[in-house]
């Protein structure tokens, strides 16, 4: 707008401008005004965008809380890592103990059946010798 009064100015200076000329100036200055809204409308929506980005980006601080917090979640996931190889190979351990014991128990199964047997042919025989 200060164009614009500039070139006002300058036409009352120069009182030998037609009224054609004058518009022509007019429109000149006009247009330029438009430009220079636009211009700024533009360079507001891209400080805005840019505003609102910067906002959304963590600071120093947040960075470093952020960085700590990573280095946190390694440690403990290589701890959780370990623990659960931990408990694999003691699961492991504990079935290989489950299945001797299922098979100790098996043959002692079978052994206390034998000696069943065992004693009552013993009876039996014992009865036919006295029954006799």
């Amino acid at each position: 707008e200060k164009e614009y009064s500039k070139l006002l100015n300058e036409y009352n200076r120069n009182s030998r401008l037609s009224a054609r000329e004058v518009e022509k100036m007019k429109e000149e200055v006009d247009k330029r005004i438009e430009e220079e809204r636009n211009k700024l409308k533009r360079d507001k929506r891209v400080a805005e965008r840019q505003n609102k980005t910067m906002k959304n980006l963590p600071n120093r601080r947040e960075r470093e809380e952020i960085e700590a917090l990573n280095k946190e979640l390694k440690k403990l996931n290589e701890n959780l890592k370990i623990k659960d190889q931990r408990h694999k190979l003691n699961i492991e351990r504990l079935k290989k103990q489950v299945n001797e014991s299922k098979k100790r128990n098996d043959e002692l199964m079978e052994e206390r059946e034998n000696v069943h047997q065992a004693l009552q042919s013993l009876d039996y025989q014992e009865d036919q010798e006295h029954g006799d």
